[in-house]
């Protein structure tokens, strides 16, 4: 039997509904440190006030499951999860059937983001993970039919998704400066303001208002401008962990013992990393998330030589982190044996922009969404490696699906370079 009458996206689809209900029949609902504070967060958000963690999409979430579901309200979270997993599916397909211009490519690829053992893990889990993952297949698939259809519903459901993103995890916010060069790029391409031009530029201008807003109140509440205080632990983590941020050098005194306390239990060998993370979030608490940020913002400096090795060495000791974890200790065992690195991104990010400014060559226009997604699999790689904390292979998830797409054109677009009397075109989006 030919392999292509078995993989179609109808199967797929049979395949990860069954994977789905074995999930949760026999792993249930996993849980995590961070779970609780997404239900702490709905506390302080339904009693109106902003927390200093978490940004209010999921917390919310949380709190719709708790009205909806009552004490089961986190074993719904998950199935829901699964259900708007296997919605995704769909839109995954659709949105590799405009990129990669290959059906049976784009079937594959489909079944990797269905059935390989990574997604549909992660919506066991009461995190932002699944939502990240599944949004950025929704954000892309909205802002490439509003082009190709010239949508003005999936226009804003693409002003939607891109809020829904960055109110979901702060460190999505990337996505708005790149989405707007893209839309520049459309515009660059076209040559001529279309509605959806306008529109596309519109949804990331007011969703830059409102984060702007919402920082603001942040800053009132806090006296920090971020979207929230996990990059001040982040921040102080990464410090602490480098041996950046010296009590000595610390200018608030009751920090700076603070700190050396803490100094004394390493020495004395009783520290861990998750020491590390606990005591950034506990001096937060103690001294407030405004002292702490000063101190390491005014002490926290090295040589630009110095800064420059340690973001080659944790570009050199991300690349061996997992890709596409399964987070879930009973199936890890086969994603250790398939073996996938976050390395393989590195040759993707490599590869890809010569492949696409050849097809730019040959075709005498601008890709502009292939041009896009690059940049969006690019900044989301260097912003979890330079300013995150070493857990990159659960941080990279939500791009994995651009780089799923952006391997798939990658090999349409190398079998059309040895075809060449093949009449489909190169990456024309």
């Amino acid at each position: 039997m030919n392999i292509s009458s078995i993989i179609n996206i109808r199967n797929i689809y049979i395949l990860a509904t069954i994977n789905c209900i074995l999930l949760y029949f026999f792993c249930g609902r996993q849980w995590d440190y961070d779970t609780q504070s997404y239900i702490s967060a709905w506390n302080n958000i339904s009693s109106m006030h902003i927390d200093i963690w978490r940004t209010p999409v999921y917390p919310i979430f949380i709190g719709f499951t708790q009205k909806c579901f009552g004490s089961y309200y986190l074993m719904a979270g998950t199935i829901i999860q699964h259900l708007v997993f296997l919605i995704s599916i769909f839109y995954f397909y659709k949105s590799a059937l405009h990129i990669v211009e290959s059906k049976r490519i784009s079937v594959y690829i489909t079944a990797i983001y269905a059935l390989y053992p990574c997604y549909a893990t992660w919506n066991c889990f009461n995190l932002t993970e699944p939502f990240a993952i599944h949004s950025m297949v929704f954000t892309l698939y909205c802002a490439i039919t509003a082009y190709r259809n010239n949508s003005t519903f999936h226009i804003v459901a693409f002003g939607f998704w891109i809020l829904f993103q960055i109110f979901l995890r702060p460190a999505q916010i990337y996505i708005l400066p790149v989405f707007l060069l893209g839309w520049i790029l459309l515009f660059i391409k076209e040559r001529r303001v279309s509605s959806i031009l306008i529109g596309g530029i519109t949804c990331i201008i007011l969703a830059s208002c409102l984060m702007f807003v919402y920082m603001l109140e942040f800053k009132r509440a806090y006296g920090v401008f971020a979207p929230c205080g996990v990059g001040i632990v982040n921040k102080y983590y990464m410090a602490r962990r480098d041996g950046t941020l010296k009590y000595n050098n610390i200018k608030n005194i009751e920090l700076r013992k603070y700190i050396a306390e803490r100094d004394k239990k390493f020495q004395e060998g009783k520290g861990t990393n998750i020491d590390l993370f606990v005591e950034a979030q506990d001096a937060v608490y103690i001294f407030g998330a405004e002292t702490v940020s000063e101190n390491i913002s005014l002490y926290n400096k090295t040589t630009l030589s110095c800064q420059i090795k340690s973001i080659f060495q944790r570009f050199h000791n991300a690349a061996q982190d997992i890709l596409l974890d399964t987070f879930i200790k009973k199936l890890s065992f086969i994603t250790d044996i398939i073996g996938f690195r976050i390395n393989l991104i590195y040759y993707l990010l490599i590869i890809y922009p010569i492949v696409l400014a050849y097809c730019c060559k040959k075709q005498k226009t601008i890709p502009w969404f292939s041009s896009t997604i690059y940049l969006l699999g690019s900044c989301h790689l260097l912003i979890i490696i330079v300013a995150c904390q070493n857990i990159w292979g659960r941080l990279i998830l939500p791009a994995t699906p651009i780089y799923l797409l952006m391997t798939g054109q990658l090999i349409n677009n190398l079998i059309l370079f040895y075809s060449p009397n093949n009449s489909k075109s190169y990456a024309r989006i």
